[in-house]
Parts: structure tokens; sequence; C-alpha cells
């Protein structure tokens, strides 16, 4: 029997785009998973207490990590190049490198700098990072960064992709619906643009739907000013998302990322609002219908265009990914 540890990002998030992520990479990763015994352990908070080895010392702890045969950590962009900062979104330092290493990254991207911006980042990733087997990415600077570190790669795009062949995509409608769900970020805010986005939306469909996926989304919504009045609230959870998009036929428009990609899986008509790195570097690759905040002006004519959706993923990739563990 194989003993896995999943890197659950999921944990202690503010953010259930994190949830998005950890369901697709649980479902990406069934034929590894399968019939084994799989813990889960959280990125954002710490893996250990310093007391827990250097005090007491922790026997049974060190033999079960010892049992490990993979550890996958999934998505989101963990990957960060300041590893040195006081709060990172990957909470591991080096000191947890003498007790758990060979890390194996699933779809997992990186955030904007350049490079590596510090010798302590690259040495610390050089000890938790397998060498051995090739690391997904989920996007083509991400591979990049990871190849000049000296570990092999492959873009995979994230694992909520993976599904979203050419079968499956011919099934989204490409004309707009009259119905349309939308989401806001909490920590990239920009209220003149993102109040341009309500109203445009509010012209252009006859119900409007907001899904709370951050902690103070909400509070966003309210200052916003907004129609409140025609806007219907989605509950915040990944189980009140996926209800209303399995019973509701709409569109989804709007700034979070998961967000987006969870409604294609849903066959939703979709066009992403980009306000950050993420959503831009992964639409170059895998070219879902995006649109950048700055030009939100466009967004009228882009709603009422009859929109394919082509989503290129490469399953040769995935599957030499995969193929790597089954």
């Amino acid at each position: 029997m194989k003993y896995i540890a999943l890197m659950d990002t999921s944990v202690m998030s503010f953010n259930i785009g994190d949830q998005i992520i950890m369901e697709s990479i649980r479902h990406g990763l069934e034929p590894v998973l399968k019939d084994a015994f799989v813990i889960n352990m959280p990125t954002h908070s710490p893996l250990f207490h310093w007391w827990e080895f250097s005090v007491f010392g922790n026997d049974s702890l060190t033999e079960n990590l010892n049992k490990l045969d993979f550890k996958f950590v999934g998505g989101t962009n963990l990957l960060e190049k300041n590893m040195r900062k006081r709060k990172n979104t990957w909470n591991i330092h080096m000191t947890d490198s003498r007790y758990i290493k060979d890390f194996i990254l699933v779809g997992v991207g990186t955030d904007s700098l350049e490079d590596a911006a510090n010798d302590y980042t690259r040495k610390l990733y050089t000890r938790i990072l397998n060498k051995d087997y090739t690391h997904s990415t989920r996007d083509e600077s991400t591979k990049i960064f990871l190849e000049k570190l000296g570990f092999k790669a492959v873009n995979t795009g994230c694992p909520t992709l993976w599904g979203l062949g050419t079968e499956h995509c011919m099934r989204i409608p490409v004309e707009k619906s009259d119905k349309v769900i939308f989401t806001i970020t909490d920590y990239m805010k920009d209220a003149e643009k993102d109040k341009i986005m309500i109203d445009v939306l509010g012209r252009n469909y006859g119900e409007l739907y907001c899904w709370i996926q951050g902690s103070m989304d909400l509070e966003y919504l309210e200052s916003l000013e907004a129609d409140n009045e025609k806007i219907k609230l989605i509950s915040p959870s990944l189980q009140a998302y996926n209800k209303f998009l399995d019973d509701i036929d709409c569109d989804y428009v709007g700034t979070r990322l998961h967000a987006g990609i969870k409604a294609m899986q849903k066959m939703k008509r979709t066009i992403i609002v980009g306000v950050d790195n993420r959503a831009y570097d992964m639409h170059l690759t895998y070219n879902f219908n995006y649109i950048n905040r700055n030009s939100i002006e466009n967004l009228e004519n882009m709603i009422n265009s009859s929109l394919d959706t082509v989503i290129n993923i490469d399953e040769r990739k995935i599957n030499s990914f995969l193929n790597q563990f089954v």
C-alpha cells in the first residue's frame, strides 16, 4: 500500500477558490490516490512546532513521515519567489526540510516577480522539492522558473482545467444567457472599474447573481453602492455554488479566476476579468475568454458577441505527469 501526503491549500484559507482547486486535484490524482493511504497536510499554517522534534522528540511522527511514498503539493500560486518574507502563501521554512522534503508540485503557479529574490529562496526550493520526478506547473512562466532552479517540469495547466477538453467545451453555449453570476475580488480592489462591470451586467442580463468567494467580498460589494436590490447573493460555500451552476442556466462574468473555471466545468459560458498575473499567464497558454479589467469598457461588446470556448489543454502532458506515479 502506498502512503501519500497531500498538501491541502484549502485548509485555513479565506478563499473558497482553494477548495475548487483541491476538488479538481483530488479528481485529477485519482489514479494515484486510489487504494493509497492519504493524509492531508496544511500549506497555509506551519507544518510543525519547533519543539515537536528539538525539545521532546517525536519518534512516532518521524516514523510515519519516513513511510511516505509521495508528497504532493496542490495548486495555487504557492511558489513565491521571495520566501524570506514574514508571511508566504506556502508556510514552509528551512527547518521543516530536516523532517519532510521531496515535495512534488501539481499545477502550482508562482507570483509576478522576475526571478528568485534571494539565495534563501533558491536554497529552500532546492532542499524541499523532489529532484527525481517531473513537476506539474500551472503555466509556462512557472515551468521556466523551476527549470532555472534545476528541476524538471511540465506545463499541464491547473488541474481545474484538466477536464475541459474539446468535447466538453463544445457543449458550452456560444450565445449569452438571460442570467449571469458574477464575482469580485476583495484583495484586488478597483471600485471604479468593478462598478462599471456590475453596471454593464445589469444592463445586459435580466437576472444578476453574485457568489461570495472571498471572506471580504460582500463588504467590498456593499461599498461599491451598486444596484444591490437587483443583485441576488449566492451563499459563500462551494456546495451552494455547485448547486446554483447545476440548477440555473446562466453565464459567468467576474474577477475570480477559479470561480470562472468552475463555471466552465459546469458548461457555463464564461468571461474571466483579469486582475493579476495568474489569469493573464493562464490565458496566454489556455485561451479562455478573457478581458483585462483595465479594458472593462470593452466588456459590453464581448458579452453580446458569439463566444466559442476552446481550452488548449494538452492531455499528453497531463498523462505523462500522472504516469510517473501509477
